[in-house]
């Protein structure tokens, strides 16, 4: 700590008793003479205790005591941790380190910000980082990154439209003259100066902001008449999403639940910005980076990140072994051909061949011996190099003491198998039969398999020398 000053540096070890709080603190200041005391700060204001004036009643005040005055010297350091401790003791386990006015140094023995002593942390733990767990998933929504909320572009579907035309779906076309919503939203008109014919696009974005969410305490008074009642009304607009949200909660019918509900959509989380962890969880950083933002990565720069990490070495020796672990698993997820997913991809979004190839990752990352695995086509929609990874995947998977039963056409897929079943002679009704099976070498040699035919070179596919698309367009 002291490593910042210079020889000779004259400084002040302060002990913050009492934050923002109210009142003359008459006792307060008797009970520090009593235990030795000389000197306060109050109101960054140091003065000697004899000499403190009654603080004002109704104010909110900040009183240090000042456990000890010293000068950096290399003879000063049992003084100094005696005067450190002292201080978190009083100070709720916070210090200050005073070197004069606008220089000073604050310190904490707990998981809390000394700037900000209302933002209180637990221990870090594994579990603040998973959504799954109540101690790391937000509070809003639960851990799912979305809530279901009323939508503005469900309510205003048809932004051409203007009130008249029916803009706000819920009101419909209501706004007319002599009906409820027409006399309020014509008080509205003249206080906000738009009209009734204006398209919702070309109104201003506080009048759209009014219209959906409401004015407030803004008083309106509106004198209302129909064909079988009138009255004045004075108040605010409710705001039409306001106005849904307060029905859905309080109706009973079933048919008008279903009527609001159009209305409502999956929204990001406004909390958590869709994270899906408490904003505590996501105020840790390493190298400049939270959990969330790394969640936010493809795998392929995720792995750069985590390659790549500049730790010290206490640092590097606490995660080695956990750092090793995350390489490996998304190491894995690259080689089957998966590094432009980010890790915070919805699995319902993910095609069959990328669950089918992240279930693989999984399994070869479980490191599960003597397991039977069945592929089905696990090569489609690869690139030829990502199809090179996914083999060596497989066969890393093999190695590992697993049965490896791939369903494949690709060529290069069964020139690496260790034994192949080729089921014939033709497709569909045509087929059915085992027609060979062995090694590559003992399809070729077979003379009836088709397939072996092919990769001994005997047949190829033949492909016309002019595209028929081209020939058509010439």
């Amino acid at each position: 700590m002291c490593s910042n000053f210079r020889q000779g540096t004259r400084f002040q070890v302060l002990s913050p008793a009492v934050r923002e709080r109210k009142g003359e603190f008459r006792d307060f200041f008797n009970l520090l003479q009593k235990e030795g005391f000389l000197r306060v700060r109050l109101d960054d204001e140091i003065m000697l205790l004899s000499d403190v004036k009654t603080p004002e009643r109704n104010n909110k005040h900040n009183i240090d005591i000042v456990i000890d005055r010293l000068v950096v010297s290399d003879n000063m350091k049992q003084r100094l941790t005696e005067s450190i401790e002292l201080a978190l003791h009083h100070g709720h386990g916070n210090v200050v380190i005073y070197e004069g006015p606008g220089k000073e140094q604050r310190y904490s023995e707990r998981f809390v910000c000394p700037d900000h002593p209302q933002v209180n942390l637990e221990e870090l733990s594994p579990r603040m980082f998973s959504f799954n767990s109540p101690l790391g998933a937000c509070p809003a929504c639960n851990g799912l990154g979305y809530q279901m909320e009323f939508s503005p572009d469900l309510v205003v579907p048809d932004k051409s439209k203007s009130l008249l035309e029916g803009a706000l779906k819920p009101i419909g076309e209501q706004p007319r003259a002599g009906t409820y919503y027409g006399n309020l939203l014509k008080g509205m008109a003249s206080k906000y100066h738009f009209r009734f014919t204006t398209p919702w696009y070309k109104l201003s974005k506080e009048v759209q902001d009014i219209l959906l969410y409401g004015s407030g305490r803004s008083d309106l008074v509106i004198d209302y008449r129909g064909r079988h009642w009138s009255g004045k009304y004075t108040g605010g607009w409710e705001g039409v999403i306001p106005n849904l949200q307060r029905r859905y909660k309080q109706t009973g019918s079933g048919r008008i639940r279903d009527m609001i509900e159009k209305y409502i959509s999956q929204q990001t989380c406004r909390v958590c910005g869709g994270s899906r962890l408490k904003r505590i969880s996501t105020s840790v950083y390493i190298n400049g980076k939270s959990i969330d933002d790394l969640e936010r990565m493809s795998i392929r720069e995720a792995l750069g990140f985590i390659s790549h990490l500049e730790l010290s070495k206490t640092e590097t020796k606490i995660s080695e072994q956990i750092i090793r672990e995350m390489q490996k698993r998304l190491g894995f997820l690259n080689n089957v051909g998966l590094e432009y997913l980010t890790l915070n991809r919805n699995a319902g979004t993910l095609s069959g061949g990328e669950a089918q190839r992240i279930r693989l990752a999984t399994q070869i990352g479980s490191q599960l011996m003597g397991v039977m695995y069945i592929l089905d086509e696990p090569s489609i929609g690869l690139h030829q190099r990502d199809n090179v990874k996914l083999l060596e995947t497989l066969k890393g998977l093999r190695d590992l003491g697993n049965t490896i039963i791939v369903i494949e056409h690709d060529q290069e897929t069964m020139e690496e198998a260790d034994w192949i079943i080729d089921i014939g002679p033709g497709a569909g009704i045509h087929g059915g039969e085992v027609v060979c099976a062995g090694t590559r070498q003992d399809l070729i040699d077979c003379g009836v398999s088709l397939t072996g035919q092919y990769l001994s070179g005997k047949k190829a596919s033949r492909f016309p020398e002019h595209a028929e698309w081209a020939t058509e367009r010439s």
